[in-house]
């Protein structure tokens, strides 16, 4: 009798209601399903965990985890995860993209313009190469290489209502006026056909 018993409990504790699996496939499942809900430090953890476990198999993890911590404002953590990420991918344009994004949010523009190059390098059709390149120009006041570079990614997109709104800044800080006044109604027109007359 007190053999079937053990043999029950046994077969309790190894049961999948009583044992949560603890490996590299199941952390990142937590992570994504966390990250989807907005649960960002949940998100986070998971991710650590499985990083923990496998801490060189792929580039996204970190990529992922460089979001999360790019939306709490912990910069340095983002760019770090980022940067192991482009060191396990280089060949990925995403990491490279975000990692370019999260230097304009620092102010390092120079850094950041070497890192959406090297997106359009990988790709010369990317709208978003061009348009985070050449709002890093506009901020570092290169006017004429925000524009050009903010035109080429309203050619890749005519649709793109971020690549319109930042010309129209660079136009305007060139004395540009017109120009600046016509992309930003352009801007405002596109933003309305994306998001509802009402923002929804």
């Amino acid at each position: 009798m007190k053999k079937i018993i053990l043999c029950f409990v046994i077969m309790l504790l190894f049961s999948p209601v009583f044992v949560r699996a603890e490996n590299y496939d199941d952390y990142v499942k937590e992570g994504n399903l966390a990250f989807h809900e907005g649960r960002i430090d949940d998100a986070i953890k998971s991710y650590s965990k499985a990083l923990g476990i496998e801490p060189k198999r792929e580039g996204k993890i970190y990529n992922l985890r460089g979001i999360l911590y790019r939306q709490q404002q912990k910069i340095d953590l983002s760019i770090k995860d980022f940067n192991k990420a482009i060191e396990l991918d280089p060949a990925n344009q995403t990491y490279l993209l975000n990692r370019g994004e999260t230097y304009g949010m620092m102010g390092s523009f120079e850094k950041a313009v070497k890192d959406f190059s090297g997106v359009i390098k990988m790709n010369p059709a990317s709208e978003d190469g061009y348009t985070g390149r050449g709002k890093a120009m506009l901020f570092m006041g290169r006017y004429a290489e925000a524009i050009k570079d903010l035109t080429r990614s309203i050619e890749i997109n005519p649709k793109s209502a971020a690549a319109f709104k930042f010309r129209s800044i660079a136009y305007e800080k060139s004395g540009k006026k017109s120009k600046a006044r016509e992309d930003m109604e352009k801007a405002k027109n596109l933003w309305v056909e994306v998001k509802g007359p009402h923002g929804n």
